[in-house]
C-alpha cells in the first residue's frame, strides 16, 4: 500500500482529523472492481439518464437508422448503477443526507475536466448519476488511479484504497480562496487560487488575510498534519472564518499558480509519485537548500486584470487527442507533461505582486 505524501493528502485520510475545521464530506469506500471499470473509460449510464444532454434527433437523422442499428442501440451494456448498487445507493443517500446537492472527488482530484459532458455544465451533483458521469469521463479521475498504481512498487505492494468524497455543496466567492505553500513545517507562500480573475479587494485586505491564514495553519494544522512539506487550500469567509478545502502534495498536479516551486524552494516537478510516497518526505526534504526564499510569509496575488492567466479548462484539450498529433516528439510520461504545466509560467510577471511579511509566533508582525 502506498505510504508518505500521496497516502496523506488523500481526502479520506486528512478528513476525520480536520472535519471541524473543513466542509461537510461523506466518505464512500469505493470496491477494486468499480476502480477497474473507470480505468476502461467510457460513459456508463442508461441512455436515457437525465444526467446526460439529451440531443434531439431531425427527422431525416430517424430516417437513415437502419434496422440492424436499432437493434443495436437497444442492446444497452450495464450501468455503474446497475453494476454497482450498493455504491448507487450510498451516494443517492449522502446526497440527501447533505442538502440535496454535491460536489464530487476522488482521492485527490475533482472531476473539473469532465463538467463539459454534464447537463448542468458544472461539478454540482443531485443524483447518483450525475456523480458517475463526471467520475467516468474524467481524465483526472484517471490520473488519480494512475497515480496510486504508480506508487504501489515492489512484491508486497497493494493497491490504494479509494473513497469517493461528497462534499456539500458551497456557494464559494472565488477571490476568497488561497494556496498555501509549507516548507519544513513552515507557512512560507500564498496566494489566490483563482489566477483566471483578478480581484480588487486583495490589495486591500492582504495584511489581513495573510493574519488569518497564518492563525489558522498554527493553532490547527501545523502540529497534526503529519508532512513537512505540502500544500494546502482554504476559503476565508467575508466575517474571518476560515475553512480548510484541501491538502495536496508538492508536485505531480499541484500547480504552484502565481509562484514556482523552485522560488519557493523546492524543486518539486521533478519528483514521481513512487518518491513522493517512499519513505515519507526523505526525497523532497533533501531537495531543499540554496535556493530557499528567506524567511517570511510571502503573499501573491493579481494586481490587475492584465495579469490574468487562461483557464487550462477552458482552452486545454485531451491528452489523448495532443498526444496522437505531437508526432514522434511526444512524450508518454505523464510526469512530465504535469512538469510542462506548471513550469515558467509566472516568470517576469509585473502585474503579479509579491508581498513579503514577517511572521511572529501567533502571528504577522
Amino acid at each position: 500500500m502506498p505510504s508518505g505524501k500521496l497516502l496523506h493528502c488523500a481526502v479520506a485520510a486528512w478528513y476525520p482529523k480536520f472535519a471541524s475545521v473543513s466542509v461537510r464530506t461523506k466518505l464512500i469506500p469505493l470496491p477494486p472492481a468499480f476502480i477497474e471499470v473507470l480505468e476502461q473509460g467510457g460513459v456508463h449510464l442508461p441512455a436515457d439518464s437525465p444526467a446526460l444532454i439529451q440531443q434531439r434527433n431531425t427527422e431525416g437523422d430517424l430516417s437513415d437508422w437502419s434496422e440492424d442499428s436499432e437493434e443495436e442501440a437497444a442492446v444497452e451494456a450495464p450501468s455503474l448503477a446497475q453494476e454497482f448498487p450498493e455504491v448507487a445507493q450510498a451516494i443517492t443517500e449522502a446526497i440527501a443526507e447533505l442538502g440535496g446537492a454535491v460536489i464530487p472527488k476522488l482521492n485527490w482530484s475533482c472531476p473539473q475536466d469532465a463538467i463539459w459532458i454534464t447537463a448542468t455544465r458544472s461539478l454540482t451533483c443531485a443524483s447518483a448519476d450525475e456523480v458517475l458521469l463526471l467520475l467516468s469521463s474524467s481524465d483526472r479521475v484517471g490520473d488519480d488511479i494512475a497515480q496510486a498504481a504508480a506508487s504501489c512498487s515492489g512484491a508486497q505492494a497493494e493497491p490504494a484504497p479509494f473513497h469517493l468524497a461528497l462534499r456539500k455543496l458551497q456557494h464559494f466567492r472565488p477571490g476568497r480562496e488561497f494556496r498555501c505553500f509549507v516548507r519544513s513545517h513552515e507557512l512560507i507562500g500564498v496566494c489566490q487560487r483563482d489566477v483566471t480573475s483578478h480581484f480588487p479587494g486583495l490589495v486591500e485586505q492582504q495584511e489581513e488575510l495573510s493574519e488569518i491564514i497564518l492563525e489558522f495553519y498554527e493553532q490547527h494544522i501545523e502540529l497534526r498534519f503529519p508532512d513537512a512539506s505540502y500544500t494546502f487550500d482554504v476559503y476565508i469567509t467575508m466575517d474571518g472564518r476560515v475553512r480548510l478545502i484541501d491538502f495536496n502534495p508538492v508536485g505531480l498536479t499541484t500547480q504552484p499558480l502565481l509562484f514556482t516551486w523552485q522560488e519557493l524552494g523546492y524543486d518539486a516537478p521533478a519528483f514521481s509519485a513512487e518518491e513522493l510516497c517512499a519513505n515519507g518526505a526523505d526525497a523532497l526534504e533533501h531537495s531543499i537548500g540554496a535556493q530557499s526564499p528567506s524567511s517570511g510569509l510571502e503573499f501573491r496575488f493579481v494586481e490587475a486584470e492584465e495579469g490574468i492567466r487562461p483557464s487550462s479548462i477552458m482552452y486545454g484539450a485531451p491528452y489523448d487527442f495532443v498526444e496522437q498529433n505531437a508526432g514522434p516528439c511526444r512524450s508518454s510520461n505523464k510526469a512530465k507533461r504535469m512538469e510542462w504545466a506548471g513550469e515558467g509560467q509566472h516568470e517576469n510577471d509585473s502585474n503579479v505582486v509579491h508581498c513579503r511579511v514577517q511572521s511572529g509566533s501567533r502571528g504577522i508582525k
